[in-house]
């Protein structure tokens, strides 16, 4: 069960005494375990690794109630590499998310470090495998993760960010960073800014999402196109099986497979099947231009509501380069 605190007062010394009760809950995911990798031309590898199918992190989220239909909110989360003790994303103490908002009727406001909504979104709706799962990821064929559009997979800097409430399953939403991957500086042309935008329908068994993110390249670097990312997933939940399909387009990216070309277009389709108290996943997904491919299967027993076990197998073509991966694992949220 995931921790909570309630917030009665504050210690002298770390922050001012609230003036009302605010709820405070601390939680966490850990996942670590073996992997074999072979690459084309290089020495196998043989490892114990964190994160293989969700990124190890540890957070704190708040609320507090204003009256009148208001809350304060709050998200604080940083990953950590479990195999070695260090913090992910750069060393970053709270590198995934990082951001104070307000909530009402008219949905959410959202200030700090957010993560663009081809990730947010996107990437979930498009693949069984979502975000995660190591070269299985949407994201190693879709845009949002190129670094265009903000780094550690897709996470917006300096940014503000509202979503909308949601009506009849529909949910929109917008966010713009002042600066994606730096501290601004002075000369709004002197900084990579990126929009973010996304309308997403959960509602029974059918979801989706669109989302797009354009960058405003810093003209500190002559080289550095103006890059954009369009995104549609849709999936559906025929019982046995639930279908995913998504369609992605990148134009003048600068990182990644995408650097070197005026687009990529990116096709992935996939299906979570259960089996058992478990599901098998695959998948498979192309980003044409840029001569990339992957394919996946993976098992996942639960333990419990909060642990389970895991075992994949996927390959990935990078120009003809040849990256297969095996690992058996297990996650554990609190």
């Amino acid at each position: 069960m995931k921790g909570k605190i309630l917030m009665l007062g504050m210690t002298a010394g770390l922050l001012p005494p609230a003036s009302a009760q605010s709820s405070v809950t601390l939680y966490g995911l850990l996942d670590a375990g073996y992997v074999y990798q072979k690459t084309d031309g290089y020495k196998d590898r043989h490892a114990i690794d964190s994160g293989n199918v969700s990124g190890s992190r540890w957070g704190l989220r708040g609320s507090e109630d204003l009256g009148n239909g208001l809350t304060a909110l709050f998200l604080l989360e940083g990953g950590v590499d479990i195999d070695t003790g260090t913090q992910a994303q750069g060393g970053s103490l709270f590198g995934r998310w990082a951001y104070v908002g307000l909530r009402g009727g008219f949905g959410e406001v959202r200030l700090g470090l957010h993560r663009n909504f081809g990730y947010d979104w996107g990437a979930a709706e498009a693949s069984p495998f979502g975000a995660a799962w190591s070269n299985a990821a949407a994201g190693r064929t879709l845009g949002y993760r190129s670094g265009d559009f903000g780094p550690n997979g897709g996470r917006l800097q300096n940014s503000a960010f509202y979503v909308s409430p949601s009506f009849g399953g529909f949910q929109a939403g917008v966010g713009y960073s002042f600066s994606a991957n730096a501290d601004e500086q002075a000369g709004t042309k002197n900084n990579n800014r990126v929009l973010s935008a996304g309308l997403r329908y959960r509602n029974g068994p059918l979801r989706g999402a669109l989302t797009y993110e354009k960058l405003r390249a810093t003209e500190q670097i002559a080289t550095r196109k103006d890059a954009s990312n369009l995104q549609a997933a849709l999936n559906y939940d025929f019982g046995p099986l639930r279908l995913y399909g998504a369609y992605g387009r990148v134009e003048d990216g600068n990182g990644g497979i995408f650097a070197g070309h005026d687009k990529v277009d990116s096709y992935t389709v996939g299906a979570s099947i259960p089996v058992g108290k478990g599901s098998i996943l695959t998948s498979w997904q192309k980003a044409k231009q840029a001569r990339v491919d992957g394919h996946a299967l993976a098992y996942l027993h639960p333990l419990s509501k909060r642990t389970d076990l895991y075992g994949f197998y996927n390959k990935l073509t990078d120009d003809d380069v040849d990256t297969r991966q095996v690992s058996f694992g297990v996650r554990h949220r609190f």
